[in-house]
């Protein structure tokens, strides 16, 4: 089967930077490389800046030069998208919500074509940190439209998690109840507890209670409860240190606001790192936090982060949300809190700090292997599409 994945992919000019964008990169990369293993081809279009990102999971790649200003850039990555999606011979076009408008003009041109390639949409997420402007408004009203020209137009539609397709569902006619789902995963080659080297040494924290987060700093990931409530376990535990591994928007909020708890001693922003690095400052930390709030984004979501904890065999204290809970029930190793306020967070660490000592039940990591990782997540999603019957 060959596979060309019309999902935009922007690459980041800065290739250190732990961004939402280096993420879905990343993600896509290691989603593709899986697929490949099972013996299929995938193909991108990638939108990047003077050097080209290494995106070695995909049979092949086509690059599209990042230009100014922004209107055009798109403009013309989105042409290129599809003068490949109409010149090229592939069994599979997977959509995202920022392509959708290329199944309708693909549903036609299919028909002048010998073989007819399958249209597949792909939905990751539900629009995320929304307010009231503009810019919000237009976010949700897209999403909603991709996904009734996917209703009508492709031949299957595939969700993150069973959580964002209950939120589809009542949008669709024709695939009610025929939604394919694969999951974010986690790379076991690269988040390995017995290759990654601790860096308590070489960073001079061999006597630090380390809590650890890595990922975007953003406003809504509740990494400001987090540091209240660091505030407050700093009075029980002398040494705590909270690491946040990372960098984003929100990072200037995060470092003001730890200024002004007086905690600036127990948190380390360690900035960007290679994503490469990340298990390595896993390894170094006691536990693992994720503290998002009740927020519908989240809910539905698969938090990478969890499974990368998972992975690397840490313990993990992350919020009672549908997205964790899915995850947990399945490969333990976490303690769920009710919500994110400081004062439940601060409980949390204290009671983790006070037994650390007691494993928290966690399959292994074979186990793992076939419930978190990208290979067996690729799997479901080869299994949905050979059974479409295209």
């Amino acid at each position: 089967m060959k596979i060309l994945w019309l999902i935009p992919f922007y690459a980041s000019k800065n290739p250190l930077e732990i961004s939402q964008r280096i993420f879905m990169l990343s993600e896509k990369n290691e989603i593709a490389r899986s697929i490949r293993e099972t013996g299929h081809q995938i193909m991108a279009v990638i939108n990047s800046g003077i050097q080209s990102v290494d995106m070695d999971g995909f049979s092949e790649v086509w690059f599209s030069r990042a230009l100014k200003p922004q209107w055009i850039n798109k403009t013309l990555y989105h042409v290129k998208m599809l003068t490949v999606a109409l010149l090229d011979d592939y069994d599979i076009a997977l959509f995202g919500v920022h392509s959708s408008h290329l199944i309708p003009i693909l549903k036609i041109a299919a028909r002048f074509r010998r073989s007819k390639p399958g249209l597949i949409f792909d939905i990751r997420t539900v629009p995320v940190d929304l307010s009231n402007d503009i810019r919000s408004k237009i976010s949700s009203i897209r999403y909603n439209i991709s996904i009734k020209i996917a209703d009508r137009f492709c031949d299957g539609i595939t969700c993150i998690t069973p959580m964002l397709g209950s939120t589809i569902e009542p949008k669709l006619r024709n695939f009610k109840e025929k939604i394919g789902y694969f999951q974010t995963g986690v790379n076991f080659r690269i988040f390995d507890p017995s290759t990654a080297l601790s860096l308590k040494d070489s960073l001079r924290l061999e006597n630090r209670f380390i809590v650890i987060y890595h990922g975007v700093l953003s406003p809504n990931r509740g990494l400001q409860n987090t540091l209240r409530a660091i505030a407050v376990c700093k009075q029980h535990i002398a040494n705590i240190l909270f690491m946040i591994v990372g960098t984003g928007a929100g990072e200037s909020e995060l470092k003001n606001l730890a200024k002004d708890l007086n905690i600036e001693d127990s948190v380390f922003f360690t900035g960007g790192v290679p994503f490469e690095e990340v298990p390595n400052y896993i390894k170094t930390a006691d536990v693992g936090i994720i503290p998002l709030p009740q927020i519908e984004w989240w809910n539905v979501s698969s938090p990478i982060k969890l499974k990368e904890y998972l992975a690397m065999q840490i313990p993990v204290i992350a919020t009672d949300i549908p997205a964790h809970r899915f995850v947990v029930e399945k490969a333990g190793g976490t303690t769920l809190i009710n919500n994110n306020e400081p004062a439940s967070i601060a409980q949390a660490v204290l009671a983790f700090y006070k037994n650390r000592q007691t494993t928290f039940p966690m399959k292994t990591r074979n186990d793992l292997y076939q419930i978190i990782s990208y290979d067996s997540q690729a799997m479901k999603f080869i299994d949905y599409v050979s059974n479409l019957n295209i």
